[in-house]
């Protein structure tokens, strides 16, 4: 044990009642009853940033409400839900920004919780922030029993755990450092978040600017107008039949394979034989350097039209609803400029389809018109854009470290702190 520390098991510091099956409606008219905001599990995954506003308004028993009204300093124990990736065990605290925020109606939970109340021997706080380092390292698990699809915390051996324990005032210390932490924490992430959003939109920018001649300075109205089909030789892709695929042999890609113009190959692979009709192989091969173009996705929501160059001499095979377009031209240019707007934008003036699938047809997409410069100018193009969009995936790949840095620094924060080791 640490210093003067000592250890206490979790069921001597609490009171506790189990959340209820609130099933009345709050038009319903009861009798000896009022009107209660009723905490889900589906109000965990955002807590931090709505503090159980999302939780749903219902009719309780006054009855009910004696011993199961949340107060500041309570603590919510998911008892109940999970699955085979979310164990079972997280728990929520309730503070005072919790209960102003429910139009001063009391506040209960459903039967997917516990409600802690700690006694005034100990800090709140403290404890809860040690019952989620419980979680978050994986005790949980071995505490929980039920289905791979609901899972019940073991709530008697839960109880049993033992909580390290310094005194009341260190605890609260401790507390308030993990509290201004842990906001340090949530306010680099907040402003960390806008960064994908903005890579995308420079990325953007500097396409615009790449197939508009402002990348290079170049004289924009001499450049010739071109459609598509004067640029690029189109290969739809073949109907293959699923009963053909198998688990290897020479893979096909299909629509899941390309998104947000990426190719991911792992992504849910399908083969077929390599034995398979050598006509059928042929004819939906693709080779390096051509590119490829999804015609298919969710109506009005532009979630298709992506465009990906192949940079690999194996084998692969294309599925129906991707256009295969070998170049005419510097693959590298026409692959920018199938990813700009003034593509993208011409490419959705033709989508047709039902109320949730939108389609393109092969036809209309050759008869797309670009601005296309000489080749010594889209060499330079090239050049330029590849020289800012590595500069732009070098601040991605950092921003990735950040991320994975900020998601394991809690662990790590907690760790110290029930080791004695948080500086305070």
């Amino acid at each position: 044990m640490i210093g003067n520390w000592t250890d206490i098991a979790l069921q001597d510091i609490i009171s506790y009642a189990i959340g209820g099956d609130w099933g009345y409606n709050p038009e319903e008219s009861i009798d000896d009853s009022t009107l209660a905001y009723c905490i889900r599990g589906s109000e965990i995954k955002e807590w931090n940033k709505n503090r159980g506003k999302t939780a749903v308004i219902r009719r309780i028993k006054n009855s009910s409400l004696e011993n199961r009204k949340l107060e500041i300093g309570d603590i919510l124990l998911e008892i109940s839900g999970g699955g085979p990736e979310q164990p079972v065990g997280r728990v929520l605290y309730i503070d005072e920004e919790t209960i102003k925020t429910q139009d001063n109606h009391p506040i209960v939970c459903t039967n997917f919780f516990r409600r802690l109340h700690l006694n005034d021997t100990v800090c709140s706080r403290y404890v809860y922030y040690y019952l989620h380092f419980f979680y978050i390292i994986g005790n949980t698990i071995s505490l929980q029993g039920g289905s791979n699809n609901l899972r019940n915390l073991k709530f008697k051996d839960y109880q049993l755990i033992r909580i390290p324990l310094p005194s009341l005032t260190e605890q609260k210390q401790i507390a308030e450092k993990l509290d201004k932490l842990f906001d340090q924490i949530e306010t680099i992430k907040e402003a960390s978040n806008k960064i994908p959003e903005l890579l995308k939109n420079f990325r953007q920018q500097v396409l615009t600017y790449a197939v508009t001649g402002k990348l290079t300075d170049s004289d924009y109205e001499s450049w010739e107008l071109k459609t598509l089909d004067e640029i690029a030789i189109p290969k739809a892709g073949y109907a293959f039949k699923a009963t053909d695929f198998i688990d290897n042999g020479i893979q096909v890609i299909r629509m899941g394979n390309l998104y947000d113009n990426k190719l991911s190959l792992d992504r849910n692979p399908v083969f077929v034989p390599k034995n398979y009709d050598t006509d059928i192989i042929e004819r939906s091969r693709v080779k390096r350097n051509d590119i490829l173009l999804t015609l298919t996705g969710t109506k009005y929501k532009r979630d298709y039209g992506y465009a990906i160059k192949i940079d690999t001499d194996e084998v692969l095979l294309l599925n129906q609803r991707i256009l295969s377009l070998t170049p005419l031209i510097d693959p590298d240019y026409l692959l920018l400029v199938l990813r700009s707007d003034e593509f993208r934008n011409q490419f959705f003036e033709f989508e047709t389809g039902g109320v949730n699938q939108g389609n393109v047809g092969v036809k209309n997409v050759m008869t797309i018109k670009l601005h296309i410069p000489s080749p010594r100018i889209q060499e330079e193009i090239v050049r330029r854009t590849k020289i800012l969009f590595n500069i732009l995936d070098n601040i991605e790949r950092r921003y990735n470290i950040l991320c994975e840095k900020l998601d394991k620094l809690p662990q790590a924060l907690l760790g110290k702190a029930f080791n004695g080791e948080l500086a305070l």
